[in-house]
């Protein structure tokens, strides 16, 4: 299952990309950028599938904040996003189709409200980055995993979400619903 949005999108994402589509070989050569997401997702999926959400945010984060100050800075979110798009690219077919819509979805999502306004908007204290609190601000985190949590109206707050996002907010109802089987 694949994580759905907000500013935190990117780095659930990150974390939620099925195993599945990693398994398989890609015969295009892929920058080293590409080839170190892909070893985070591989290791990261079983953790996000099966643990407690805390701990699938926790490997997210220990991905994307790469100067290990324990913040995301707009740097980090823009190599994040920027990386998410190539290795998508470079998986081509071997990604589901709901995966690929999913992360397209978000993609548009984040450039059409832009990294920096997503980031303003979650930044309490100014600093330019943020911190998992800042990230999470919308989601309670508990025991089952991520990918459940987010799609439990009671654990995530939509209405502060949809503010956050104005009028892409209807996009959001899209990505936190379960897909019909």
């Amino acid at each position: 299952m694949l994580a759905r949005f907000p500013a935190w999108g990117l780095i659930a994402i990150l974390a939620m990309t099925p195993a599945a589509a990693a398994a398989e070989s890609i015969a295009v050569a892929a920058s080293p950028a590409v080839l170190a997401f892909e070893q985070f997702i591989r290791a990261s999926t079983p953790v996000c599938e099966r643990r407690p959400a805390a701990d699938c945010v926790d490997a997210g984060w220990g991905f994307a904040d790469t100067n290990r100050d324990d913040r995301l800075s707009l740097a980090e979110l823009t190599d994040i996003r920027n990386t998410l798009v190539e290795w998508t690219g470079w998986r081509g077919e071997s990604l589901h189709r709901r995966e690929r819509a999913a992360i397209a979805v978000g993609i548009l999502m984040v450039d059409s409200i832009g990294l920096e306004n997503l980031v303003a908007s979650y930044n309490r204290d100014s600093d330019g980055a943020l911190s998992r609190n800042e990230l999470l601000a919308d989601v309670t985190l508990d025991e089952r995993p991520l990918g459940e949590v987010l799609l439990d109206e009671q654990a995530v707050d939509r209405a502060a979400m949809a503010q956050r996002l104005g009028s892409l907010s209807p996009m959001l109802e899209g990505l936190l619903t379960t897909p019909q089987q």
